[in-house]
């Protein structure tokens, strides 16, 4: 097992390349030192790129590098400094029809160039991301600064709180333009070499700590810029004892409101993200079946969590968000009940068989903290492992129950949304053979026809479905760019005409 890292920093980039602007900031070299003395304090092999050395060719090159080298058990470590883009999305990648970007020496580098690098992992490779930078909630440096408007800077705490003598990260609107004019050829070639999102698997365990909201804008300090500030803050020189995501929701609590860290999964396991950070050493072994109470006691689980719902915030959401990542849900863990975290929990309810009202009581708590878990678990006490007979599990599986809830009877945990003899769960609640497809309930009434504009209900179920069938999108119920996309992308794996219209024959091979 070894850990490998590089960490890239830019105060300054290349004026030719971008008509004359510098981009001049103060601490993105300074945090580039910073996190390359945690990962040698670590045991890291690491590598730097700053100002002239971090070209769009060489930050590719060194992560392709990293990808060649790095086995399963390995960590790599990737942290970037410096400012964010955007540019137009061509492709239909993204919700809010902007490509998030790194911005390089010579040129921005493209979400999908990035996420095509990170693709490159092997499996059982962890790899960790730290992006201080502005728009970076799931790509990888803008400040607040005077130019806020008094009304909202009002309904923030003081700005010199957060931003002393502060610049902005940000690459001027007239810049931005021109650099796209300029190189559309080129963002489009490297776009299409990165293929379309959904044929971008990801084999390795990726956590993304970001500065930011894709939405939102990151703050540059005299000495670092304010998230890595706060960071190493919480880093505290290696005493800090938590894991991952208690280490994400440290740095938010020491954050101003308007600037709010993500933490972004892809594939990362729970015992990845119980390490402390930076931490070399894979993750130890987890199983169940254990006994003695390790694995359950048959019952329904118990919980004690307190209810939530849309605009709850705290721990407790950030644990929601963490349960429902962890079982295929696509949502950012950054512990706010928005609206993606609500299409969620409704989507994760109404396969389980629960009242899909997005509001997270006892019951819906029981079902996330009971899902995914082995099958049986033990009997109460007994310390035997297993303990799911065939037909083991009541509700939604269409089997004979085979034990009492909490009985202590082989079979007895019930399982939300039905099990597989021994209490393999299905995604949607059936066992193989049972006419449905993944991921949830067919419907009982023909859906309408649908197509790009669309909004409602009707479009929410359409983007579940999608997200049950792999697709990576949010199911915020507006049938823009991405779904577009990703239906298209369905019909065309699926035989049917790729016309972007959702009508009978869609419905049918969704489910």
């Amino acid at each position: 097992m070894s850990g490998y890292s590089l960490h890239i920093g830019l105060n300054y980039v290349d004026p030719n390349a971008y008509g004359g602007w510098d981009g001049e900031l103060a601490g993105c070299i300074n945090d580039a030192n910073a996190m390359e003395q945690i990962a040698l304090s670590h045991g890291y092999q690491a590598a730097r790129l700053h100002d002239a050395q971090a070209t769009s060719q060489a930050i590719i090159g060194e992560l392709g590098r990293l990808a060649r080298t790095a086995v399963a058990g390995d960590i790599c470590l990737i942290t970037y400094s410096g400012h964010g883009g955007q540019v137009p999305d061509s492709t239909g990648d993204e919700d809010d029809g902007q490509d998030e970007t790194w911005v390089a020496w010579d040129r921005q580098v493209v979400d999908d160039e990035l996420h095509q690098m990170y693709s490159q992992f092997r499996a059982g490779v962890r790899v960790l991301v730290t992006s201080d930078s502005c728009h970076s909630g799931t790509v990888a440096r803008m400040v607040m600064a005077p130019e806020i408007e008094p009304g909202a800077r009002a309904q923030l705490r003081p700005v010199e709180q957060w931003t002393p003598r502060a610049r902005m990260r940000r690459m001027p609107m007239d810049v931005q333009m021109r650099d796209y004019e300029a190189r559309e050829g080129t963002y489009q070639f490297v776009k299409n070499l990165a293929g379309p999102s959904e044929s971008r698997s990801i084999a390795s365990e990726l956590i993304l700590i970001s500065g930011c909201q894709d939405n939102q804008l990151s703050a540059d300090g005299d000495v670092n810029g304010l998230f890595t500030e706060k960071l190493l803050q919480v880093y505290a020189q290696g005493a800090f004892p938590g894991d991952y995501p208690t280490f994400h929701r440290k740095i938010v609590e020491l954050m101003p409101p308007d600037q709010t860290p993500n933490y972004f999964l892809l594939g990362a396991s729970a015992g990845y993200q119980a390490q402390q950070p930076f931490t070399v050493a894979p993750p130890s072994g987890t199983g169940g079946g254990t006994g003695g109470g390790g694995g359950g006691t048959g019952g329904t689980p118990v919980t004690n969590r307190p209810t939530v719902r849309l605009w709850s915030r705290g721990a407790d959401v950030e644990y929601l968000q963490q349960r429902l990542s962890e079982l295929g849900h696509s949502v950012s863990v950054d512990g706010i009940f928005g609206y993606g975290t609500q299409n969620a929990v409704r989507e994760f309810q109404s396969a389980r068989g629960l009242t899909a009202d997005g509001v997270v009581g006892p019951a819906t708590w029981s079902a996330l903290e009971g899902a995914g878990q082995q099958p049986g678990g033990g009997q109460p006490g007994g310390g035997q492992p297993g303990g799911g007979q065939p037909g083991g599990g009541q509700s939604g599986g269409g089997q004979p129950g085979g034990g009492q809830s909490g009985g202590g009877q082989p079979g007895g945990g019930q399982q939300p949304g039905g099990q597989q003899p021994g209490g393999g769960q299905q995604p949607g609640g059936q066992q193989p053979g049972g006419g449905q497809q993944p991921g949830g309930q067919q419907p009982t009434q023909p859906r309408p026809t649908l197509r790009y504009g669309a909004s409602g209900e009707d479009v929410v179920y359409l983007q579940n479905r999608l997200i049950a069938w792999g697709q990576n999108m949010t199911a915020d119920g507006q049938f823009g760019p991405r779904t577009l996309s990703a239906v298209r992308s369905f019909q065309s794996s699926h035989g049917l005409t790729a016309d972007g219209v959702v009508g009978p024959a869609t419905w049918a091979a969704l489910g």
